[in-house]
């Protein structure tokens, strides 16, 4: 009996084709094990009372509080919060060194309540709103202006005409 006539032998050839199905199940399975490396840790915010970055939440956009506590002097539509997001870029890697605050920025607390509802035309009510500006100071104005956005695109690509966003790694 050649090996032809074996593969045709159902025992033989179903009992083949399962074990190459389970050697690729295996592989599959083992090769989407996520690698050994970088994980996201959060977002940057930034510490209006001491000018500093430091790790939070990595989703949202209101203002949080800061490791320095309420806030101490700033717009009042921030509710007292001192925490803003801070955007933060890098031309080679996101590593300590290698990272610059490209702007930070905050939603006026009159448009909070539309991030509750979750629908479209709340959320451009929130996005029309958002301030930003340089760090350690400068002045507030309207990201969604020209202005605004002119001034974000230089921020971001100050560096840089590679920039990337970067995140709190561990």
């Amino acid at each position: 009996m050649g090996l032809r006539d074996t593969l045709r032998n159902p025992a033989v050839g179903g009992g083949l084709a399962a074990s190459l199905i389970l050697i690729a199940v295996v592989i599959g399975v083992t090769g989407m094990q996520p690698e050994e490396g970088p994980v996201l840790t959060g977002g940057w915010w930034y510490d209006l009372n001491n000018k500093e970055l430091f790790k939070g939440p990595r989703d949202g956009f209101l203002p949080i509080d800061a490791p320095s506590g309420p806030l101490k002097d700033g717009p009042p539509d921030l509710a007292g919060k001192a925490g803003v997001k801070a955007r933060v870029y890098t031309c080679g890697n996101c590593v300590d060194g290698e990272t610059y605050i490209g702007f930070i920025e905050y939603y006026p607390q009159s448009v909070w309540q539309f991030a509750k509802t979750g629908s479209q035309e709340d959320g451009q009510k929130i996005l029309l709103a958002k301030m930003v500006r340089a760090v350690p100071d400068g002045q507030w104005i309207n990201g969604s202006t020209a202005e605004g956005k002119a001034f974000i695109e230089k921020r971001v690509f100050s560096k840089c005409a590679t920039a990337k966003p970067c995140e709190p790694m561990k």
